[in-house]
């Protein structure tokens, strides 16, 4: 105890003496986010301390540096029991490593905030506030200079039909802020009622979808993203009430595997399933890149129209349903194939 409390007294000295003296900070990249008040900034020892091999001193000097931002953040949020975790990565890719803290309140509740080195001070330069609680970050290296910033968003639904997800996304630092360039549920639940879909559906059932995959991220020898799992289908009958049956009363109705491999693109800057040539008749040709392969969605288990498309992206930044058939690969790809 002795130990902790003097610990906790050094902390505050040293970050008296380093804010007292530090020199004033340079705004090198735009600060993002709903962020009202005084710039928050922090001197070189206490983010120092978050290294500290003292888990005493790393731990008060993370709950500093956390009181701290969500008092800007979300002041009328801060005094909630948020949970935190925090990473060093080269996001900017300028060998100066950012600081990145995560932060959630479930059931609903995520931050992240960037925080960048300033001469001798670090400096909150973007924050993203619309995220569901964070429940993982990870590094990993990317393949142009900078690091890729890996994440975990946990929701669970509990109104209405029951749903569940863990939705894996990894950040690109792009055009002054983070960008996504990829992201899967690495867990998702989700029930549905076919009328919903159908009104006129009979016999009347309630549809459980289950997906749950791993997801592993490397680097070398080339940046890629692996995806290996399975879908499941459960039904059950529905009551003429609304309302979610026990998990008892569903049964297995279909099962499947899914593997996909997800390559780093460096025109597209993500990561991508392929590339090609979207055709549309009167629509001429465009570049896009192929993101997902609907056949592999989880809810064409139920929705079977949903097969024939692929998830594409157009260079306009458009996300768009396509078929199949009107997509043709890139010739580099098909010579790659042969």
């Amino acid at each position: 105890m002795k130990k902790k409390i003097a610990g906790q007294v050094l902390i505050f000295l040293l970050l008296f003496l380093a804010w007292r003296y530090a020199v004033p900070i340079r705004k090198t990249v735009p600060v993002a986010g709903f962020i009202t008040g005084p710039l928050p900034v922090f001197p070189q020892v206490q983010i120092n301390l978050l290294r500290s091999e003292n888990p005493d001193l790393a731990e008060d000097a993370a709950a500093e540096t956390s009181r701290t931002l969500l008092r800007h953040i979300v002041p009328d949020l801060a005094n909630e029991p948020w949970q935190t975790r925090y990473l060093f990565l080269d996001l900017f890719g300028d060998r100066e490593p950012e600081l990145v803290f995560a932060f959630s309140l479930p059931p609903d509740r995520g931050l992240l905030a960037i925080i960048q080195k300033q001469d001798s001070r670090y400096a909150l330069c973007h924050c993203l506030e619309d995220l569901l609680p964070v429940g993982r970050i990870e590094r990993l290296a990317g393949p142009e200079g900078n690091d890729l910033l890996i994440t975990r968003e946990d929701r669970t639904e509990m109104a209405g039909a029951y749903s569940e997800s863990q939705t894996v996304k990894i950040w690109a630092w792009q055009q002054n802020k983070p960008e996504t360039v990829w992201e899967e549920h690495a867990f998702w639940e989700l029930n549905l009622l076919n009328t919903w879909q159908n009104p006129q559906a009979q016999p009347r059932q309630w549809y459980k979808l289950v997906q749950a995959f791993t997801v592993s991220a490397q680097a070398a020898p080339s940046c890629q993203v692996l995806v290996n799992g399975e879908q499941r289908l459960y039904s059950s009958p529905a009551s003429e009430k609304e309302s979610l049956p026990p998990a008892h009363s569903f049964s297995l109705t279909a099962a499947r595997n899914i593997q996909a491999c997800y390559q780093w693109d460096k025109d597209w800057h993500r990561f991508v399933l392929s590339t090609g040539t979207l055709e549309r008749p009167g629509s001429g040709r465009q570049p896009v890149a192929v993101l997902k392969d609907m056949d592999n969605h989880l809810e064409s288990l139920v929705l079977p129209w949903q097969k024939q498309y692929c998830q594409v992206l157009t260079k306009e930044g458009r996300v768009v349903l396509a078929k199949k058939e009107e997509v043709k690969p890139s010739l580099q790809q098909t010579k790659s194939q042969e």
